[in-house]
């Protein structure tokens, strides 16, 4: 059985810089959420889940990712590789739309 790391990083604050890198070098490689979710087999949903730190990348995609987006730091392709950590977050449900 296959056991994962789970990632310390337990806020959106905290994740945020691993976010940013993430996004900038996705921009900066002109890529769409579409481009990368196609190159990888996965749906756009999906790969915006992954490039925000909300699911884990399969070890399998470790080689692909890196080469759509080859400036991402071993540090950040670690913690993508982790599985996320998920919680209540009292943000969230003072979004209006919970009360609607």
């Amino acid at each position: 059985m296959a056991t994962f790391e789970v990632s310390l990083l337990r806020s959106r604050q905290a994740k945020e810089p691993y976010i940013r890198e993430i996004l900038e070098e996705k921009k900066n490689r002109g890529l769409s959420f579409e481009q990368m979710a196609q190159a990888l087999g996965y749906s756009n949903v999906y790969m915006v889940q992954l490039l925000l730190l909300q699911t884990r990348l399969p070890e399998r995609q470790v080689e692909p990712l890196k080469v759509l987006l080859p400036g991402l730091r071993d540090e950040v392709m670690a913690e993508m590789r982790k599985v996320p950590w998920k919680c209540f977050d009292s943000d969230n449900i003072q979004d209006p739309a919970f009360y609607r």
